[in-house]
């Protein structure tokens, strides 16, 4: 969560944000920093850092990070809290299905030849050719088949 620690109802803002928050959560587990903005314009030596301590202790958060976008304190910082924090063994996995890893490939292929232009007929033919097994327009999806009346 986003700080500025010199606006008057930062605190109060940041504690109805972790509310509507955990509203949202249902009482799932989530990791919470708390990031403190523009710190290029606190005052100098004052970080209010017992409020900080507080807001932090009250809204369970983990750790806390003063940023300046402006001058780029913190930010390297703030990226290591941030990898440090991230459950990187059941983060979701992201695929995608062959066919459509195919259909990228071709494409780029041709565009490496110089063909800036594919029709989807010349397309389909392709991987009909080289990649039957994986064509089969039995299992044609709609997205595929408005593609088809388009092109």
């Amino acid at each position: 969560m986003l700080i500025d620690p010199n606006r008057d109802t930062a605190f109060e803002d940041i504690a109805e944000w972790d509310l509507r928050l955990e509203k949202q959560l249902q009482g799932q587990m989530a990791v919470k920093l708390l990031v403190g903005a523009k710190s290029d314009q606190w005052p100098e030596g004052m970080i209010y850092r017992e409020k900080i301590d507080q807001l932090m202790a009250d809204r369970k958060m983990s750790g806390f990070c003063p940023t300046s976008a402006l001058r780029g304190d913190g930010i390297e910082q703030l990226k290591e809290a941030i990898t440090a924090q991230l459950d990187w063994e059941h983060l979701s996995k992201t695929s995608r299905p062959r066919l459509f890893h195919l259909i990228r490939e071709t494409i780029d292929a041709r565009r490496q030849l110089g063909e800036p232009v594919l029709l989807y007929s010349d397309l389909e033919k392709q991987l009909r050719d080289t990649e039957a097994q994986e064509f089969d327009p039995a299992r044609q999806t709609r997205w595929s088949a408005n593609w088809r009346s388009r092109a």
